[in-house]
């Protein structure tokens, strides 16, 4: 994903990252300029973006946050999202991490809220991987009125991920 962004100038723009673990997207984001928002459902992993912005000397505004809930709702310039794809239910915080439910709820949250945080100029752009149901997602995506569409793919340790463009 960061090599991705490197094709976009940050300065000025807003970025959500949803589900940003480690903060690194959210971290590159906005030493490029950007002014970045970074939430994640994991406590653990809120602290560690906060400690890992802090050591990398940007602000940003980290939350904890269930997708959108809790945000201010505004049209983001660039909407970053890593999600769980996992067709299980997460049993804890961590397993939130890879786990989507069993119903892809976590997908249908997504693409129906998204729309309140976004306008025609935003940037939607997501992680996915080979080995998750990509065709329930994007019919779940079209569902919603989105569409997606692959503008990088890279082959990593084995298994080929994807970034798709979200859009209308």
């Amino acid at each position: 994903m960061m090599q991705h962004l490197a094709g976009f100038d940050l300065r000025e723009k807003t970025l959500l990252e949803l589900g940003a673990g480690s903060g690194m997207v959210a971290i590159v984001a906005a030493k490029r300029g950007a002014i970045v928002t970074a939430t994640d459902i994991s406590s653990l992993a809120v602290k560690a973006i906060q400690t890992n912005a802090k050591a990398n000397q940007v602000e940003m505004v980290v939350q904890k946050a269930d997708l959108f809930v809790g945000l201010q709702q505004m049209a983001f310039d660039f909407v970053i999202i890593n999600p769980p794809y996992y067709p299980e239910n997460p049993k804890d915080e961590a397993e939130h991490a890879w786990f989507c439910g069993k119903d892809f709820d976590y997908f249908q949250r997504l693409f129906r809220d998204l729309g309140d945080y976004v306008d025609s100029k935003s940037q939607v752009l997501m992680v996915l991987s080979e080995d998750c149901k990509l065709d329930r997602i994007a019919e779940l995506a079209n569902h919603h009125g989105w569409q997606m569409q692959i503008v990088n793919q890279r082959t990593q340790w084995g298994e080929r991920n994807y970034i798709f463009r979200i859009f209308r």
